[in-house]
């Protein structure tokens, strides 16, 4: 079994063309599909891209070479803009690599003299010490002045609520993300006692199907008997609060299939029709 690929490029090469036009317009379109889609780099290396037919270069080459050149491109055009000065704003955030690495990552939007609206990631800065208001704001000034950016032309800058986040800008325009307090205000609706003992009951449903492939499979029957559209219970992530209403309105999309899902789960097809009336 070969890994599979997500880019089956259709030009064909003999022989050596790294130097060639061709060459270079494919690994040009090999390193804007890694960058744009969040490719591993690695991919380059797999079975498919190393064939007899075509050869691409290796991953140091795009990873020293054609992708540096694309960051270098992409840098020049914002620098061009940004040395007219424009008034601009920011927006900030941390989160943490699958190897439980701290990041600061940093955009800016801003408004060109033609009236386009520009948003650039300035970038992703690592955090080597806690995450307190000082070390917070040091990244920060550390990717402005790299970019060379005049703080007085700040218009704001947006952060969750966090209290580091808020110490950190205190002296700047803070401006809170409507995002997280809409997360923040729903979460404190779905926490009502009504609406909480209907979703833990809810929940408890799609778990059972969820540790289940026979029951998954049973579903997926009857949902066809039923010319219910075929699709899986979802369940909600607690620090998304739209997928919480994703999970009940999936969940309400087939209740008829659940609801009869088999004389054999009768509790699950029972619950089933008191959640219904309960959401």
């Amino acid at each position: 079994h070969r890994d599979r690929v997500p880019f089956q490029p259709c030009l064909k090469a003999s022989g050596n063309m790294r130097g060639s036009n061709d060459a270079k317009r494919l690994n040009r379109a090999v390193a804007e599909l890694i960058c744009s889609n969040q490719v591993p780099i690695y991919t380059v290396e797999k079975t498919a891209c190393v064939g007899q037919e075509i050869r691409y270069a290796r991953e140091k080459f795009f990873m020293n070479n054609e992708i540096q050149k694309m960051y270098n491109e992409t840098n020049q055009v914002i620098q061009a803009q940004l040395q007219r000065q424009p008034c601009f704003a920011l927006t900030t955030d941390l989160w943490t690599g699958g190897a439980v690495d701290a990041y600061m990552a940093l955009t800016i939007q801003y408004v060109t003299e033609t009236w386009e609206m520009q948003s650039w990631c300035l970038g992703c800065t690592p955090l080597y010490s806690d995450h307190t208001a000082d070390s917070i704001h040091e990244a920060l000034e550390m990717v402005c002045e790299k970019w060379g950016l005049d703080m007085s032309n700040m218009a704001g800058i947006t952060t969750d609520n966090a209290s580091n986040n808020k110490k950190a800008f205190e002296h700047f325009t803070w401006i809170p993300c409507f995002g997280h307090n809409l997360h923040l205000a729903v979460g404190k609706a779905l926490g009502l006692d009504n609406i909480k003992t209907s979703l833990s009951r809810l929940r408890t449903t799609l778990s059972a199907f969820s540790r289940s492939n026979k029951m998954q499979r049973s579903l997926k029957d009857k949902q066809k008997i039923l010319n219910v559209l075929v699709l899986k219970l979802i369940h909600d992530e607690p620090t998304r609060w739209n997928s919480t209403f994703q999970m009940v309105d999936r969940f309400c999309q087939q209740q008829r299939a659940v609801s009869c899902f088999g004389r054999n789960q009768k509790e699950v097809a029972s619950d089933a029709k008191i959640l219904i009336w309960q959401i």
